[in-house]
């Protein structure tokens, strides 16, 4: 779902052609499958074009490969990170974190709320378009790339559940909550 609908913000937002736009699932489950039919009656609703996906798996190129990689929530999180091997680069956000109240999108698949789903996905991919828009160099000079942070992409700072750790301090608490560039509520995991 969320392929498509960052497809129709990146033509909004002048950016299709300079950005990549794929999807790939954490699991083995849906390999080879097309759109889930309740997705493509739900993006079909919204007036959101669905073509034909073969689902496939993430791997270890994609990873290396992309800049940055939006995940649903904690579960698509946990097994992205077994996939690949872990977040080396820190390419991995959370598509709410686009937004004003950044969690998890609930997993249509369990839930059965699509509209729900696509209202968060929707939200989250606007405001994705909106930083990416900000945050990508001119197209007179291709040869610049932005940090993340220089393009308003929120970075992570992990800190320890007790309390705030300067950044470059170490931490050496050993549990770790996600935290914004504000206190928030933990992710459970």
């Amino acid at each position: 779902m969320a392929e498509f609908v960052f497809d129709e913000y990146a033509r909004a937002y002048g950016i299709a052609d300079r950005v990549s736009i794929d999807s790939a699932a954490t699991s083995r489950e849906e390999i080879g499958n097309d759109v889930y039919p309740p997705v493509r009656k739900t993006l079909e609703a919204h007036g959101v074009p669905c073509g034909h996906h073969s689902a496939r798996q993430i791997t270890r190129a994609d990873y290396d490969a992309s800049d940055l990689i939006i995940v649903m929530d904690a579960s698509n999180e946990r097994d992205m990170r077994r996939v690949i091997g872990g977040d080396t680069d820190g390419k991995i956000r959370y598509m709410l974190d686009f937004t004003d109240r950044p969690g998890d999108i609930a997993d249509p698949w369990y839930t059965r709320d699509f509209e729900t789903c696509y209202r968060d996905i929707d939200e989250g991919c606007r405001g994705l378009a909106e930083a990416l828009k900000a945050g990508l160099p001119r197209e007179d000079s291709p040869k610049e790339k932005p940090k993340l942070k220089d393009a308003g992409i929120p970075t992570r700072t992990w800190i320890p559940k007790e309390g705030w750790v300067p950044e470059g301090e170490e931490n050496t608490a050993g549990k770790y909550a996600y935290r914004e560039r504000e206190w928030r509520p933990e992710r459970k995991k």
